[in-house]
């Protein structure tokens, strides 16, 4: 007979000498005061409800929620908590009611009631933090450096996220705090996590700022970030489709990139360059800004004018708002405008390679499959000089070197 079976019983007077040792041990942590404290927070949810729930349904929740933290340690977040009661196959409370008996467990648990004293100080840290996935103003590679930072909503949030983060090949990872650091956008320190596997960019540590009203739905590059079942909710630029089961050692593909960071040009190399180009990259900065903002539109403008005015980082950061917004068709003819008039990138070529090949078919359906356009975009790609214009060139055309080998043997096997 399992825990959750002997808590479902009625009160008897003999309840605790009944149980087996390792069960009355369990019962002394979820129930210091033992019986009689189980059976007056019983009477209490019971009455505060209305009894519109049964008596064993409360209690299995409650277990259910304490153990989590007790003794599993499984959740780590209230969301999670939550979350997992709603999910549980027999439940019938509402999620108002079970967020009542999360608070509920937590008040009347001396080992839980500082979590709630610890939510409510981070609430008040992050009254003034982003509700977006990125932190407005941040630069550089998303999560890879402090000046980029992933927001979570608190510390607890942080460690939902890594747990929900898998390396490119689909594993999960651990993970480790190994300090904080400050940064240049935040008056909160930066939480520092070392990580079991590297990114794309070869780093095995990622930044969190903890202070936010929002935990980001986006992973960096390099990395995928999952739901509770498992399912992709960002990419980071693998394999992997958004929405799909994120399976582990799966056959290879090729996936659009660029979609998770808008590309920069650092202070010091834009120093050394014609003031026009720092103009545009300008443009192109205000244009991220504006799009964490919620306001594409502004980014959208933005951005053309920076790409008028030569930025190709700008090309690339056009495309993610367009691919953000599910404006596809957009998105898919300013790759064709950029390749046709000699305006494309490293990323833009490559993506067009992808949807030529139909590797992102559920958002380009309407794309004529094409590996003639396709092998022709990576041969473009990979002649592209090394001229410091575009963040991360070198990467991509590494990359458009393997999926061009992809694509011959694809066009010598067509009939």
């Amino acid at each position: 007979m399992g825990l959750f079976d002997f808590f479902k019983k009625k009160k008897q007077d003999n309840f605790l000498a009944n149980l087996p040792p390792a069960m009355r041990q369990a019962f002394a942590v979820l129930f210091p005061n033992g019986n009689a404290d189980h059976d007056r927070q019983l009477d209490e949810l019971c009455k505060h409800f209305g009894n519109k729930y049964k008596r064993e349904d409360i209690d299995s929740n409650l277990i259910f929620i304490l153990t989590g933290y007790l003794i599993t340690g499984d959740a780590k977040t209230k969301d999670n908590s939550i979350n997992k009661v709603l999910s549980r196959p027999n439940n019938t409370m509402s999620k108002a009611d079970v967020e009542y008996l999360y608070n509920f467990a937590l008040r009347n648990h001396p080992k839980l009631a500082p979590l709630l004293v610890a939510q409510k100080a981070v609430n008040r840290l992050s009254s003034d933090g982003c509700t977006t996935d990125t932190i407005p103003g941040g630069y550089g590679p998303f999560g890879l450096t402090p000046d980029n930072p992933i927001p979570t909503k608190g510390v607890e949030e942080s460690y939902y996220y890594l747990d929900h983060l898998r390396d490119a090949n689909g594993n999960k990872i651990s993970y480790t705090r190994i300090g904080s650091t400050m940064s240049s956008i935040s008056q909160n320190p930066i939480d520092v996590y070392k990580l079991s596997a590297k990114s794309t960019f070869g780093s095995d540590q990622i930044f969190i700022s903890a202070y936010h009203r929002r935990t980001s739905q986006l992973s960096p590059s390099g990395y995928v970030l999952v739901d509770n079942n498992n399912i992709v909710i960002s990419n980071g630029g693998t394999r992997f489709i958004t929405g799909h089961k994120c399976e582990a050692n799966s056959a290879p593909s090729f996936k659009l990139v660029a979609l998770n960071y808008f590309g920069v040009i650092s202070s010091s190399e834009l120093k050394t360059m014609p003031s026009d180009v720092a103009e545009a990259e300008e443009l192109n900065r205000r244009g991220f800004i504006a799009s964490n903002n919620g306001k594409p539109e502004e980014a959208i403008k933005l951005l053309k004018e920076a790409i008028d005015k030569g930025s190709k980082n700008a090309v690339n950061s056009l495309f993610a708002v367009y691919h953000c917004t599910d404006r596809y068709k957009e998105g898919y003819q300013l790759l064709l405008d950029c390749y046709n008039n000699n305006r494309a990138t490293a990323a833009s070529l490559y993506n067009l390679a992808v949807i030529s090949c139909g590797f992102a078919k559920e958002e380009f359906s309407f794309a004529e499959r094409n590996f003639f356009t396709a092998s022709q975009a990576l041969y473009k790609a990979i002649e592209l000089p090394d001229d410091g214009l575009e963040e991360y060139r070198p990467r991509l055309q590494k990359q458009a070197k393997t999926f061009l080998d992809y694509v011959l043997d694809s066009i010598e096997d067509l009939p």
